[in-house]
């Protein structure tokens, strides 16, 4: 969604590019921290933004996401709902606990009372979706709009509403990037209503 936004942001922003770099929470912040240049940061989760300290602004909640249970097409394994996901012959593939969607994931878990022993934990909920799409594994846990806007060869299983848990989603400009103040305009824009729009039909929940 978010070259969407940016389309929608130059049109009000004569003489401005907005550029991407995509990648899991954690990896975006190791950017940072090494000094890759960038004006704006946003993540899946607020857990990854303690290390960066005054390097970036107040974080602006932009957008909330709920998890879903995806499984191979065909659904072999037979999962019907989150408590499946403890049982041993059942591999599962989740994002690592370092990731935001991992730290969700065990969130849900804990809501539902139950253990869950992955086969893998992988860098970013793209490559679980990848992992579960090849058969490497029988089920996953992803956000619900990765698992809606991939053409991976997968099912989902609803996580019901008194387990799943919300992701929010802080943008945050950094104070010593080369367009800070562009930057901030960039975050302010993301709770505009035309941005939320956009967010709205890719999936996502109003913050």
């Amino acid at each position: 969604v978010l070259p969407a936004i940016g389309d929608a942001f130059v049109t009000t922003h004569s003489n401005v590019e907005v550029r991407y770099s995509f990648a899991g929470s954690q990896e975006l912040v190791a950017q940072v921290e090494t000094g890759v240049p960038a004006d704006v940061l946003t993540l899946a989760g607020t857990s990854t933004l303690r290390t960066l300290g005054e390097k970036v602004g107040d974080p602006v909640i932009f957008a909330r996401n709920r998890l879903t249970i995806i499984v191979p097409t065909g659904n072999s394994a037979g999962v019907t709902e989150i408590a499946d996901l403890a049982d041993p012959t059942v591999k599962v593939a989740l994002a690592g606990p370092e990731v935001p969607a991992g730290i969700y994931s065990a969130e849900a878990f804990d809501k539902a009372a139950i253990s869950v022993n992955p086969v893998s934990e992988e860098s970013d909920v793209r490559a679980v979706i990848t992992r579960v799409s090849l058969g490497g594994a029988d089920a996953g846990v992803v956000y619900r709009t990765d698992a809606a806007a991939t053409e991976a060869d997968i099912e989902t299983v609803p996580i019901a509403r008194r387990f799943n848990v919300i992701a929010s989603y802080p943008a945050v400009a950094l104070v010593d990037g080369k367009n800070s103040n562009l930057g901030q305009e960039f975050v302010d824009f993301l709770t505009t209503d035309e941005a939320q729009k956009l967010l709205n039909e890719y999936g996502f929940e109003a913050p």
